[in-house]
């Protein structure tokens, strides 16, 4: 009798323990899925500092810029497929531009007119366009951007010769590749596993807006806490030598020799799927090479280039 009772007890313990960990388990193991509510809105900070470094015929010029956004993001619908559409409202731009000692900066939230080295941002503020972006955090369309740019562009009341260059700086800025960029750096391409602490996967993503380059990276579950998972990035990046790019002008062509390192950090509020914060460092170097069209002539400019981007998303 005594034999049995201990066998029952011993076998109630196992049961026991198995449930805990059971518990445990299905506490521990989460899944990253964008999923906010319609008529959710959010404020976005991104906060961005480069630092550039070049050699063009033996003289070296030097390029810092801090480039400062603040956006609003209104939860327009969630279709069908989970896809969430997102009107982005432009709020506050602050840009800061130093070359070889020479400083140009705007603050869309000071009364001064912009330099005219920044005219025509100011139109941006208020503009809206809108972004879709799939369960996992990817960017799968923009609506309304290259139509914003026209009005922008209409409005700055700049020459047709200006207007052309101003309008391809808003393109290289705030373009469909930036707005990819920016997403890609906040969300990591969520993967469809289901994740617990310690968790990697690894993604790739090409960047084009600044450089083309190929992105290799690796993501890790640091910890959870709650709803907030601390989630650590390192990436490989580097460019392909043998491609040309075409910038817009009939004389001349650009390839790139670029290769380096980013590493950083986010925070994922799980409720919702949203990003919290992100910031990433990034370092690159190497060489671009400036190609005659007709002739064939090379000019190299080496380089190197050091970035910080932060990026914080707080629910209104």
């Amino acid at each position: 009798m005594r034999s049995q009772s201990r066998w029952l007890a011993a076998l109630l313990g196992l049961l026991w323990l198995g449930a805990v960990l059971t518990g445990c388990q299905s506490k521990a193991d989460f899944s990253l899925k964008l999923s906010p509510k319609e008529g959710a809105t959010f404020a976005v900070h991104s906060v961005v500092s480069q630092n550039m470094s070049q050699e063009l015929m033996g003289q070296p010029m030097n390029i810092s810029q801090n480039l400062v956004f603040d956006y609003e993001w209104k939860v327009t619908q969630v279709d069908s497929e989970g896809n969430v559409h997102l009107q982005v409202t432009y709020d506050h731009i602050a840009i800061e531009q130093t070359q070889n000692g020479q400083k140009v900066s705007y603050d869309s939230a000071s009364d001064e007119p912009p330099p005219k080295f920044f005219t025509g941002v100011e139109a941006m503020i208020g503009k809206s366009f809108v972004m879709v972006l799939t369960p996992s955090g990817r960017l799968k369309e923009v609506q309304g951007l290259d139509a914003l740019f026209q009005e922008v562009t209409e409005a700055s009341g700049l020459d047709d010769v200006q207007k052309q260059a101003f309008h391809q700086a808003l393109v290289e800025t705030f373009g469909e590749d930036a707005v990819g960029e920016q997403i890609d750096a906040l969300f990591g391409q969520y993967p469809s596993q289901p994740l617990s602490v310690g968790s990697t996967w690894e993604a790739d993503a090409e960047h084009k807006a600044l450089f083309p380059l190929k992105v290799h990276t690796t993501y890790t579950v640091e910890a959870r806490e709650g709803q907030t998972v601390s989630i650590a990035l390192k990436s490989v990046l580097q460019s392909d030598p043998e491609q040309q790019v075409d910038e817009g002008s009939r004389i001349f062509k650009l390839s790139y020799d670029l290769s380096g390192d980013q590493q950083g950090t986010m925070k994922v509020d799980l409720t919702q799927g949203m990003p919290i914060e992100s910031h990433i460092t990034q370092h690159l170097k190497g060489q671009l090479t400036v190609v005659n069209v007709d002739t064939g002539e090379t000019l190299p400019v080496p380089m190197s280039m050091d970035s910080d981007i932060a990026i914080t998303v707080t629910e209104k």
